[in-house]
């Protein structure tokens, strides 16, 4: 659980880089753009909870 927790944390840190050096990209779709990364980024931690999941269930 440790290792999934640092996992998306360095999601969270690699998505706020991304935004930060964008920033200037995103002021003409910032609703759009913030949507689909918040959205990818809900995606990932369902299938990385999924998988966390399936693993302790077949350990």
């Amino acid at each position: 659980m440790e290792i999934i927790l640092q996992l998306v944390i360095k999601i969270v840190e690699i998505t706020l880089y991304f935004l930060n050096v964008n920033s200037k990209l995103l002021v003409e779709n910032y609703n759009l753009k913030i949507t689909n990364i918040f959205n990818f980024f809900i995606f990932l931690t369902k299938k990385i909870l999924q998988t966390n999941i399936k693993l302790t269930i077949y350990d």
